[in-house]
């Protein structure tokens, strides 16, 4: 049949590739039928494995271009909207994306075809891909979005085993399977080498084991049950082009005024439904307003928590002057702790930043792209991550915004550094009734699992969510509307392997794939 350039494809290999990327992204939030992440690599490896690694790079990427556009096809809307440039421009700037991380997935097809040549393995697959996964976690600050284990963030037996690996083991095991298929259909076509049979056997006894895990990691008993303290999150659903403007602030400031007289007051159905909650959690930036130097608003604030007798967590504005030249600031995207007794306990300056969402990367080149978020200047880094405390119970907790709830690495760090429990705010305004709420809890979601914390979710427009430290959505919010969701959060008297040692399985596989890149070489001189 005649090639699709600049593909190196025929039709029929266009269309299977095309097929397997349907697959994949199928099984992803918003539509979320995880099965078929387990198989849908099968019509990708059917046409890979015939090819040259130049070809297989070319089959790789044109594969990645049609998963990553049917998965993260929501930034058309977002730059577009809020943005404020033209849906064809919006669809390029989305598209430049979408290359860059199909690029990852044609250099997985073609190192798999070049290694492949010298070393006939089960694991090469699984390798080769998570190694992939970990150089796009850190790569230009990295985009770690829809990686494969989050896929299946729903199995709760299954993802256990990500609290020694991380996502990235969940990743290795959908691969792991997912090439045994390959090679079993392989033998059943033909090629009788009987070790195919054994390899796919070993797949299934490898989820076995891998469940096993799960049923036993989800012991209650790592739970400190007496030492729970009762939260509530708010969820104001204010719209994004309302957000900065400065005649809706007061109408802000009262409609989380009142969500957090609700969550003070509401009686909830649990066993503790008598007890107010002990710690309120606003969204990011919530409060539309310089914390510092606001003293009126600021003061009203505080007199609110005194009012409710809890600790209020509040996402806000901050900013630092500049050593230097002190007429000179840097813009901070900052959660405050405020305590009962009217006082700032703590502030976190969020450390990871959103490209063209807080700041413009190489802005003199992209001078075309405007920043989404509206109303105010590019954001800075914070400084090293820390935890916040509440005094008076001697609790310590990570402080996650936004999409810093993506990074493994970053969370596991405020867990090693005696985080009790952690806390994602997000204004998840801009990306519209899309998948990409979806995607981010579902990322959230394996946070808890890694580290064996319950993870405490607050965002503007939903979805706000408790989830148990086994990974367990307890309670969640739909997409925009107002609520308030209140429950208990408790400390872990376990730190998991994952918190302790971070990314070391990632790293071995990276080794290991270095390694046989070296000796692939080797035997192709030899």
């Amino acid at each position: 049949m005649k090639r699709i350039n600049p593909f190196y494809l025929k039709l029929n290999e266009a269309v299977y590739l095309a097929l397997s990327a349907a697959l994949l992204s199928c099984a992803f939030e918003k539509i979320g039928i995880d099965i078929f992440a387990w198989f849908a690599f099968l019509p990708f490896f059917l046409v890979t494995g015939k090819k040259a690694p130049k070809e297989a790079f070319f089959a790789g990427l044109f594969f990645g271009i049609v998963f990553y556009l049917l998965t993260i096809y929501w930034l058309v809307y977002t730059i577009t909207y809020y943005g404020q440039i033209n849906a064809l421009l919006s669809f390029f700037i989305c598209l430049l994306l979408v290359l860059y991380l199909a690029a990852y997935i044609g250099l997985f097809a073609m190192l798999l075809r070049f290694t492949a040549k010298r070393f006939d393995s089960l694991f090469l697959a699984p390798v080769i891909w998570v190694a992939m996964e970990y150089l796009k976690t850190y790569m230009l600050t990295g985009f770690p979005w829809n990686l494969i284990g989050y896929s299946i963030y729903k199995r709760t037996t299954i993802i256990q085993f990500a609290d020694i690996t991380g996502v990235y083991g969940l990743s290795f095991l959908i691969l792991l399977v997912n090439y045994a298929i390959y090679r079993a259909y392989i033998y059943i076509k033909g090629d009788r080498q009987r070790k195919y049979l054994v390899e796919a056997a070993a797949s299934i006894l490898a989820l076995i084991a891998v469940a096993a895990y799960g049923i036993h990691a989800r012991d209650g008993n790592i739970i400190n049950k007496d030492e729970r303290i009762r939260v509530s999150v708010t969820q104001g659903n204010i719209r994004q082009d309302l957000k900065w403007d400065k005649d809706f602030r007061s109408e802000i400031i009262e409609i989380y005024n009142r969500l957090t007289i609700v969550s003070n007051a509401m009686i909830d159905r649990g066993a503790y439904s008598k007890a107010s909650p002990k710690l309120i959690v606003w969204p990011e930036t919530a409060a539309p307003f310089y914390m510092q130097n606001d003293t009126n608003a600021r003061g009203n604030l505080l007199k609110l928590a005194k009012r409710t007798g809890a600790y209020m967590l509040v996402g806000a504005l901050a900013f630092e002057a500049d050593e230097e030249n002190h007429e000179e600031y840097s813009l901070l995207n900052s959660a405050f702790l405020l305590s009962p007794d009217m006082t700032i306990l703590g502030r976190y300056d969020k450390v990871h930043l959103v490209p063209f969402g807080e700041y413009v990367p190489l802005a003199k080149l992209l001078f075309f792209v405007n920043k989404l978020t509206e109303g105010i200047g590019d954001f800075s880094s914070g400084g090293s991550p820390k935890n916040l405390i509440m005094n008076d119970f001697g609790y310590s907790f990570a402080t996650l915004i936004c999409y810093e709830s993506i990074f493994p690495n970053l969370t596991r760090g405020f867990v090693k550094d005696g985080a009790d429990f952690l806390v994602n705010i997000t204004n998840d305004a801009w990306f519209g009734k899309t998948s990409a709420p979806y995607q981010q809890i579902s990322m959230a979601v394996l946070r808890a699992v890694e580290n064996k914390r319950y993870l405490i979710r607050a965002a503007n427009t939903g979805i706000s969510a408790f989830i148990d430290p086994f990974g367990k959505i307890t309670q969640r919010t739909g997409l925009f509307v107002e609520d308030v969701l209140t429950g208990e959060v408790a400390t872990v008297n376990k730190m998991t392997f994952y918190s302790k040692h971070g990314d070391v399985f990632s790293q071995i596989i990276s080794w290991i794939l270095v390694m046989l890149i070296i000796a692939s070489y080797r035997r192709k001189g030899a």
